[in-house]
């Protein structure tokens, strides 16, 4: 054979040896994640395997199944009208559980954890808290004035005035009526802990620009896909042209800024990875028994300063001690609470899509023994509860069953596995376990 041809003999050699869709039609990691993304999203089916190019591929996720059946189960017997909840394990960024759950027609909803239609709330917060902490433009301990409700944000409770003028009767005998407006004081660690809109309103308008607030939230998920091996809408935050946006926007009083549970996992868990943002993944491989396809590990990228999310750390555990998490976890078991930090954020609205009053809460839930790990991030959002069941209390019933050996010392980290292998009193005794 002409010396010129053998190159081009053991090359095409080589090439016919490989399995077809590799050398014609390879398949790229995109053409998986819009199928498996279209399946859970459109079809509401966690697909076990999936045909590409005329090949099958078998899925296997980062699921804890024992876990996400727990979660199904509670959901389905304390029944909201829509519920969504997701698990993170803090130092993979393994999705752990991923539920959501529909009333009228009593199913799972495998879609609605990665949709992005629903209010963040006062979850903002934890943006503005982060961008003020970051330009040392509040103090965790100084004491801040505000007037009327800490749940509302109405014009007049955006000045520093002192009286507001009314007008009594009709006709003749309407009279003006200057008012005394007393200042009420709260800490910001406390005002963050009750979630007052007024103080996060006012704070960030003297202090920060709609740049300054989008480019944070950007820095934590928004307005980017926060999912590595899925194909989800980005939560939305929108950048604010005037000081009643900043107000609005800082304390999470609209429904323009969005957010989806899993995204809303996030943001603990980047509180407890000292600042890190881990993107969350749902697939751990996809493979045959002939080849396997090379999805991303996801990524890491610091964030926030560790100052700063210890800080945050410190705030999130104020509001289950003495804020708006209170109630939920006051029942916790003494013994298994000693060995954990738990930091909170909740967040109430009307809005969204389906349409119906948002209940958030996230979490953390971290050994305080950092032998057994970084923990567990949560996020629970119901919708529309006309039971009122406290979101906060069904994150503390996930955390009890998740940590449930800790106490008697024979809890292990799941890590170490094998990859291989608004504050109310209502009655929620269906959420006792």
């Amino acid at each position: 054979m002409n010396k010129l041809l053998l190159p081009l003999f053991f090359s095409l050699s080589y090439l016919t040896a490989l399995p077809a869709w590799s050398v014609e039609n390879p398949i790229s990691v995109e053409q998986a994640k819009e199928k498996i993304t279209d399946l859970i999203t459109n079809a509401n089916i966690i697909p076990s395997a999936i045909e590409l190019q005329n090949q099958q591929f078998n899925i296997e996720y980062t699921i804890d199944d024992e876990l996400n059946d727990f979660v199904t189960n509670m959901m389905k017997k304390v029944k909201p009208i829509h519920s969504a909840v997701v698990v993170i394990d803090n130092e993979t960024g393994n999705v752990l559980a991923a539920v959501g759950y529909e009333k009228k027609h009593d199913r799972i909803n495998h879609g609605l954890p990665f949709t992005s239609s629903h209010p963040a709330a006062s979850l903002a917060k934890v943006i503005t808290s982060a961008v003020l902490l970051e330009q040392n433009d509040v103090n965790l301990e100084a004491q801040y004035a505000f007037q009327g409700k800490s749940t509302t944000l109405k014009p007049r409770q955006l000045t520093e005035g002192s009286s507001v003028i009314k007008y009594k009767g009709k006709g003749k005998k309407r009279r003006k009526v200057v008012l005394t407006r007393r200042n009420k004081y709260q800490t910001f660690i406390e005002a963050f802990a009750h979630s007052n809109n007024p103080i996060f309103a006012k704070a960030a308008m003297k202090n920060l620009s709609g740049e300054l607030l989008k480019d944070m939230a950007d820095r934590m998920g928004f307005n980017n896909n926060v999912m590595g091996d899925l194909i989800i809408p980005p939560s939305e935050f929108h950048l604010a042209h005037s000081p009643m946006n900043i107000a609005q926007y800082a304390s999470g009083y609209n429904n323009l800024n969005t957010i989806s549970p899993v995204h809303a996992a996030i943001i603990p868990s980047i509180v407890v990875n000292e600042g890190h943002l881990k993107n969350p993944r749902i697939i751990r491989r996809i493979y045959n028994d002939d080849s396997e396809i090379d999805f991303n590990e996801g990524n890491e990228t610091l964030v926030l300063q560790p100052g700063v999310a210890d800080e945050l750390k410190q705030m999130m555990e104020a509001t289950i001690k003495i804020g708006t998490g209170r109630r939920g976890f006051y029942q916790m078991d003494p013994a298994l609470l000693e060995q954990l930090d738990i930091g909170g954020k909740s967040g109430t609205f009307s809005g969204g899509s389906p349409y119906g009053k948002r209940d958030w809460f996230i979490a953390f839930a971290k050994p305080k023994d950092e032998s057994y790990g970084l923990g567990i991030s949560i996020a629970v959002m119901n919708i529309n509860s006309k039971k009122k069941i406290r979101s906060s209390r069904m994150v503390r019933n996930i955390v009890e069953h998740y940590f449930k050996d800790m106490a008697t010392g024979d809890y292990q980290n799941s890590t170490t596995v094998d990859d291989t292998d608004d504050e109310d009193d209502d009655d929620e005794s269906d959420l006792d376990q």
